[in-house]
């Protein structure tokens, strides 16, 4: 990793603990520039499409919605019961509707199939079980009140449309995301507690997430400079053509 890298004219990483590997590892510091991670960049869309998704599959948009986005990870199956406890809690306490939202198709499927037979009440429980695009992603989450996320980019995806998030982290990437964005995981896969991930749902949805979103907004101008480092660079390579 250290020869090929070192050769490289350009490197951005998304995290500084990323940046520390590499120099770790025996990469030049000064070839390294910090940034964000690019999918950051995207813009919110509108919430509509998400909207006819989710009445498609059932969902009462007049009810709280509580999105949830797991993976499959070694461990999971005591994560995924305490999860389950936690949002059954939920349901039962504000009548929340828990939508199960796979991000990698079709591996989370089973995943997010796991989780359901562990929640209490299989009563307003919606597994949506299909492949979709970035933009339907963005919308969809847009619609949740909370997100409750182990998927990196499911949690990016409800930044990027200002939607409290929930992060249960499994690699130190999440913790590296959600530690930029001002907050912390509320537990990681080998040690997760109910009673947190209910208190910190409800003040999450109940909050304005007013320094979250100041937070993100560096992170996405820090993203734009891994387009705008590509393409200065490639700009100087063709005028030495």
């Amino acid at each position: 990793t250290s020869l090929v890298c070192n050769e490289a004219d350009l490197i951005t990483v998304r995290d500084s603990e990323s940046a520390a590997e590499l120099i770790e590892m025996g990469v030049k510091p000064e070839k390294i520039t910090v940034t964000a991670d690019s999918v950051l960049s995207l813009n919110p869309v509108t919430k509509e499409c998400g909207q006819y998704l989710l009445q498609e599959a059932g969902v009462d948009l007049t009810k709280p919605v509580i999105g949830i986005s797991v993976r499959p990870w070694s461990g999971d199956s005591q994560c995924f019961q305490v999860l389950a406890e936690a949002a059954s809690n939920l349901q039962q306490s504000y009548g929340a509707q828990l939508i199960l939202l796979p991000l990698q198709y079709s591996v989370d499927v089973k995943a997010c199939e796991k989780l359901r037979k562990a929640l209490v009440c299989q009563k307003d429980i919606f597994l949506l079980n299909e492949k979709y695009n970035t933009e339907e992603f963005l919308s969809i989450i847009g619609n949740f009140d909370l997100l409750i996320g182990m998927r990196l980019h499911a949690l990016v995806f409800a930044a990027v449309m200002q939607t409290p998030l929930l992060a249960i982290s499994y690699d130190p990437k999440v913790d590296s995301f959600v530690n930029a964005i001002g907050e912390k995981p509320i537990g990681t896969v080998e040690k997760i507690d109910r009673d947190t991930i209910v208190q910190a749902a409800v003040a999450g949805w109940q909050k304005t997430p007013l320094e979250q979103n100041k937070n993100i907004e560096i992170l996405r101008h820090k993203a734009q400079i891994n387009s705008d480092k590509a393409f200065a660079l490639l700009k100087k390579v063709e005028e030495k053509r």
